[in-house]
């Protein structure tokens, strides 16, 4: 198996997750008139962070993982 797409994987995974509760928490608390893919408040203010949260973890865990770094 190629080891930086499975770490990338369980990265964006992670970051999904925690992105979606940070923003759920957040939306839910200060953005209530936040509006994405017909959804409000907390739950676009989730889907937001879980987007974010997994692109960037993603990339950050491929980055690190690639052969020839460290």
């Amino acid at each position: 198996m190629n080891r930086p797409l499975v770490v990338a994987a369980i990265a964006a995974v992670l970051g999904w997750v925690l992105g979606w509760v940070l923003g759920a928490t957040l939306g839910g608390n200060l953005a209530t008139s936040v509006e994405l893919a017909g959804t409000r408040g907390y739950e676009a203010t989730g889907l937001i962070g879980g987007i974010v949260g997994a692109s960037a973890a993603a990339l950050l865990a491929a980055r690190g993982a690639a052969p020839g770094r460290g």
